[in-house]
């Protein structure tokens, strides 16, 4: 085996920590950017609304959310945070309340539109385990909620 080759360039950095966090911010917000896009579809802005006419309004608004709170996620992690963990003695307790209800919301937001795939119209059939896979997917969220809430207490 021959020995691999030493780089020839090599980029210096100040501080590469920058690099990640600015990433982040343009990550989250092409992902806020691609929610917003979204909903403005859904609200008609962009070639007047829903083309087949059987999707409810309210769905798109709640992919578009996903997005939008997801976008704000990454933003609020990396980009103010520095994507130290959540429960670190250094984060303030506002950096965590923020991150704990926009995961909730992308949380409800999707149980929303699972929901409305298992029972809605888009459901021609329901069937038992779409019905489950809803119903699990709410108790995970509220779930989800209860640890939250207690550890942002217990934190705070």
């Amino acid at each position: 085996m021959t020995p691999t080759a030493t780089a020839r360039y090599r980029w210096l950095m100040a501080n590469p920590e920058a690099l990640v966090r600015g990433a982040a911010i343009v990550v989250g917000l092409l992902f806020g950017a691609l929610g917003l896009f979204v909903t403005l579809m859904a609200l008609g802005v962009f070639g007047g609304g829903w083309a087949s006419g059987a999707t409810p309004t309210w769905v798109g608004l709640a992919v578009g959310l996903v997005f939008t709170l997801g976008g704000l996620a990454v933003i609020v992690d990396y980009g103010i945070a520095g994507g130290s963990a959540l429960d670190a003695a250094d984060v303030p307790v506002g950096v965590r309340t923020l991150q704990y209800l926009l995961g909730l919301g992308i949380a409800v937001s999707m149980a929303m539109f699972v929901t409305w795939v298992a029972f809605g119209a888009a459901a021609h059939k329901p069937s038992t385990a779409a019905a489950a896979g809803s119903v699990l997917l709410w108790l995970f969220v509220a779930v989800m909620g209860v640890i939250g809430l207690r550890r942002l207490r217990r934190r705070g």
